[in-house]
């Protein structure tokens, strides 16, 4: 039996949007391609989801109108739930959909000739359940009715009449069964689908509404005889021209089907197959006739032109024998034709019901022409109406057939039919056919007026992903374009080779093998954000890995040596990982046979751990070889991740050092001394002693060099710390350089620029709360990829210390994440409070009201780039603690970067893993203590700065205090004009004019006096301890 999943979607599986040029399609006029169809996607196979059109027989290929949410990114969580057109336009429920949660979002109408919104009532506020799921309107009640989960149960249905001005809703029955989906006819009969007991097959439903949707009869749906399946979305429409009733139903296979059921026999075929779409909200628009006793359209309809450029066109078609409810045509009167437009009647024919006719029209104008034909079954009453198009005159080629390209030695071959038929699918003028061919990526025509029907590309460019695009024409112009399936060939790239997998169009390139064929395989993570710039594979929780990531070809030269490096990114440091570099002459298992080196026992040292290999190897002949990563990771219970973030091939030369990476400490003092740790490779092949390394700014500043006179292996590293002095206060650049006497590749001497924030004397953190028990969270004490977030939290007295102080600042210790720039900056308030409760949480009842703490810090910050960093947050509002209590933090972010996880923040364990220490809130608005909410493990290492009563700087008192003592200075609770600090002999130590905050005062430890003015003059004095 399969699982049912009522009202979710299936697992989505999606596609590479298509590539190339757009190119012209041919179009068969007189194809029948069914009735057209409107909805929105619920699952789309190209990425975001869209207001779509279709026909119901061709539903593979669908129209993009517009997408449903222009800011999706790739969450999926805004969309379309269910929608009708009622009357006189379609209305429909926006709402925010999560895995098991659905929150309203507006009522709106949609325009899906122009997919233009109209919200007529903005929910988006509401953190109720929205439980209606499906929507149809009945013409004789003027009536939307919905569907809708019951509250209590969700193996049941609700039915529901819907308030069309504002969206609201009033239930008006309860099903005793679930049903998929509903629709009414044009005559108010009420149709929904149910499944049997154990979900195999499906019902056709007709419910009352005279009396509270009770079952009128049911009829099994079988197809060819088989039953019909349902689960995950339906829903379900009547085309009220025909009185069909189109089901577009999702089977246990996770594919949506166009089925078209008749609703008196229960007769059901299937149209066509959505390939990777889930559509919701179905409409299909309807002309109507003047009434239900009017007549039908007629059938048979044909029209048929000359090949050549004469100007006439052969109409054929049936009489309808039903009016437009589908009973018998008891009289009738004519056809009325019209071309290219319903006003222009062009010819009346009178004749009888069931009758069939033809006529010919010697007058249309050359290209497309539509006739209308318009059938009365009394004079002055209009039936239902039918087109047909055709084309006047010579036409164009239509598509080439059975397009193929094929690698032959380095270059590719291709070969195709001729058209079949024109643009229009009729006859065309093949005398005069001639071929254009388009090369992709570049969009380079490579071949014009080519008169065969084969070609060789012997002129490629390097190894890509290529397509090519056969344009057919001939004397009437230019006619359809057929693209080819994309093949890699091309030229070896020469040394040096890099890849950091910045976007599909670069990834494309590379090959992958699952050589054990256990279904894990190395797949491109999307690119984007930086930390889906990577090929990464899952490791298995039964068996060992054996898997490539193959490269391009790269042409080396025999004899000459090369180095191969690869950044990893491992994903759990729970695991450990094995890979080997191989090389061979094709990008197959038996052809990468050649071992450069293996890599055993790889240990990471923490979640998503970056760490860099490489190795020196040597041809024996020139040629292009293709070069791997071949991960043999062992089997795991964590099924965590191996990835390579990026790979590159060089020349070995035999003098050549190289800067790999800079790394600043995690703050730097103005004015004084810090350590800037310089990684060094000898990328050469002889050993080197003396060198040089500078540290400069991105001015071209020197801030230091340093004389090295030590032996450094080939292909080794060596950490040498820089001392620097930065006297700016601020952001500052920075980059280093390596200087060897007859380097013979200067291109690697210097690193990339690298961000250090330089303060002013910062804080003294004297407190840290943490364990050895550490982690680290991407969404903890803020989130980044939403754009507002709040986290909630307890530091307890134990952990702060047993003394009462005043906390003037503190800091969250974290790791940047695969950054190379600085993020933009976020704003950020930190709120602080003392409690009796514990640091745990059960359930997200526990959030303090921000209006009862204080506010101590409200600022921006920003994720730099380097090694370990410190967020540190400097109090304007210094915060009085009283050791007897807890301390609660509240630390809300808003704003987002454009790397989505870009910080790596330290949170700690122990016990915190097993119990909930923190409440986090995330979303697209500020938290108001009413949108969901969850606790979540741990909570984040903080640091502290805390000048204790009894400890080494004392604590200024008093209803007049005008500042706080903290260690090396100062912070002043308002602007003053000077500041004045003089030492027990009265002699001045210190001044300062027009300061406020932090104020430095760099003085031994002693009683002090200070005297200060402020703006408005007054004069204030104080005895202090300052110093340390």
């Amino acid at each position: 039996m399969a699982q049912v999943h009522r009202n979710q979607l299936p697992p989505e599986t999606r596609k590479d949007a298509p590539a190339g040029k757009t190119v012209l399609k041919s179009v068969n006029l007189n194809e029948d391609k069914g009735v057209l169809m409107y909805g929105a996607t619920g699952q789309d196979a190209y990425g975001p989801l869209h207001y779509v059109s279709f026909y119901s027989k061709r539903a593979d290929k669908i129209h993009w109108i517009a997408d449903v949410d222009s800011a999706d990114d790739g969450a999926h969580i805004n969309r379309l739930r269910c929608g009708a057109f009622c009357g006189d336009k379609y209305y429909g429920y926006k709402v925010k959909m999560y895995t098991y949660i659905v929150r309203p979002l507006a009522f709106v109408t949609i325009d899906f000739k122009t997919g233009k919104v109209t919200t007529i009532t903005d929910d988006s506020g509401s953190t109720d359940d929205f439980l209606i799921y499906d929507m149809t309107y009945d013409y004789s009640r003027h009536t939307c009715w919905a569907l809708a989960s019951n509250p209590d149960d969700n193996n049941l249905s609700d039915v529901y009449k819907v308030n069309l001005t504002d969206g609201s809703s009033e239930k008006v029955a309860s099903l005793d069964f679930y049903a998929w989906c509903m629709a009414a006819d044009y005559d108010g009969n009420v149709y929904v689908i149910k499944s049997n007991s154990d979900n195999t097959g499906s019902y056709l439903t007709q419910l009352d509404p005279n009396d509270s949707f009770s079952e009128v009869e049911s009829k099994e749906l079988k197809l060819d005889g088989q039953p019909v399946s349902s689960n995950y979305v339906h829903t379900m429409e009547f085309d009220h021209n025909s009185n069909t009733l189109y089901w577009l139903g999702t089977s246990n296979d996770a594919y949506q089907r166009v089925y078209a059921i008749n609703p008196v026999t229960g007769s059901i075929t299937k149209e066509s197959t959505l390939p990777n779409d889930i559509v919701v909200g179905l409409y299909i628009p309807f002309e109507g006739a003047d009434s239900r006793d009017a007549a039908g359209k007629v059938t048979d309809l044909k029209a048929v032109a000359p090949d050549d450029d004469e100007q006439t066109v052969s109409l054929s078609w049936t009489n309808p024998s039903v009016n437009w409810r589908g009973d018998s045509l008891e009289e009738f009167k004519e056809v009325a034709v019209s071309r290219d437009r319903r006003d222009n009647v062009v010819k009346t024919i009178e004749s009888k019901a069931g009758e069939k006719c033809t006529w010919t029209d010697d007058n249309p104008e050359k290209g497309v022409v539509t006739y209308y034909l318009t059938p009365y079954r009394q004079s002055g009453e209009k039936g239902l109406v039918d087109s047909v198009k055709v084309f006047v005159g010579s036409d164009v080629p239509g598509n080439v057939g059975n397009l193929t390209a094929s690698v032959q030695d380095k270059n590719v071959a291709l070969s195709w039919d001729e058209p079949t038929a024109s643009h229009t699918g009729k006859g065309y003028d093949k005398a005069s056919l001639k071929y254009d061919i388009i090369r992709n990526p570049g969009n380079e025509t490579i071949k014009s007026d080519l008169t065969g029907n084969s070609y060789v590309d012997d002129n490629l460019g390097f190894f890509d992903k290529y397509s090519y695009t056969v344009v057919a024409k001939n004397k009437a112009g230019v006619g359809d374009s057929t693209t080819s399936a994309q093949l890699l060939a091309g030229k070896g790239y020469e040394p040096t080779f890099f890849e950091d997998f910045d976007n599909a169009a670069k990834a494309a390139k590379w090959q992958t093998i699952d050589n054990n064929y256990d279904g894990k395989t190395f797949a491109y993570s999307g690119g984007g954000y930086e930390y889906f710039k990577d090929f990464r594979v899952y490791l298995s929780y039964y068996d060992d890995l054996d898997d490539y990531l193959v490269s391009p070809p790269v042409h080396l030269l025999g004899g000459h040596a090369y180095r191969v490096s690869a950044l990893t990114k491992l994903g759990s440091d729970k695991e450990t990982h094995k890979f080997a570099f191989t090389m061979g002459t094709a990008a197959t298992a038996d052809a990468q046979k050649t071992v450069i080196a293996t890599h055993d026992d790889i240990t990471p040292t923490q979640n998503d751990d970056l760490q860099e290999f490489a190795d020196v190897f040597t041809p024996a002949a020139d040629g292009d070889y293709y070069l791997s990563v071949h991960c043999m990771s062992p089997k795991t219970q964590y099924g965590s991740y191996f990835a390579v973030r990026n790979f590159k091939v060089e020349k070995v030369y035999d003098n050549d050092l190289a800067v790999t990476a800079i790394t600043p400490p995690s703050e730097i003092v103005s004015g004084k001394e810090a350590a800037v740790t310089v990684k060094v490779m000898n990328a050469g092949s002889k050993v080197q002693s003396k060198y040089k390394v500078t540290v400069a700014d991105a001015d071209g500043d020197v801030l230091s060099s340093k004389d090295v006179d030590e032996t450094i292996e080939s292909q080794a590293y060596k950490d040498v710390e820089v001392p620097v002095v930065i006297d700016k206060v601020g952001t500052v650049r920075l980059y280093a350089k390596v200087t060897l006497d007859g380097d013979e590749d200067s291109s690697n001497d210097i690193s990339d620029t690298v961000t250090v924030k330089v303060k002013e004397t910062g804080l003294d953190y004297n407190v840290t709360c943490k364990n050895s028990d550490l982690s680290q969270s991407t969404t903890e004490p803020m989130t980044f990829f939403k754009t507002c977030s709040t986290i909630q939290t307890v530091y307890t007295s134990a952990e702060l210390g047993q003394d009462d102080g005043v906390i003037n600042g503190m800091a969250f210790q974290y790791t940047p994440n695969d950054l190379y720039a600085e993020t933009e900056p976020v704003n950020v308030k930190i709120y602080m409070g003392t409690t009796d409760s514990e640091d745990l949480y059960t359930t997200s009842d526990g959030w303090v009201n921000a209006d009862n703490l204080t506010l101590v810090y409200d600022g921006q910050q920003t994720v730099k780039t380097g090694g370990t960093q410190l967020m540190d947050f400097i109090f304007t509002t210094p915060f009085n603690y009283d050791h007897t209590k807890n301390l609660l933090v509240q630390v809300w972010k808003e704003g987002t970067t454009t790397e989505m996880f870009p910080a790596l923040f330290d949170i700690y364990g122990g016990e915190n893993w097993q119990k909930l220490r923190m409440l986090r809130y995330n979303g697209a608005d500020p938290f108001d203590y009413t949108q969901s909410s969850y606790p979540v493990n741990g909570k984040p290492v903080a640091l502290f700065s805390i000048n204790f009563a009894n400890g080494i700087a004392k604590v200024a008192t008093g209803k007049d205090r005008k500042f706080v003592v903290v260690p090396g200075g100062l912070v002043l609770n308002e602007k003053m004009q000077t500041v004045e600090v003089y030492d027990a002999s009265g002699r001045k130590v210190a001044a300062m004019s027009n300061v406020s905050g932090m104020v430095g005062i760099n003085v031994n430890r002693g009683l002090y006096l200070v005297r200060m003015k402020n703006e408005n003059g007054a004069v204030s004095t104080a005895k202090i301890v300052l110093g340390k």
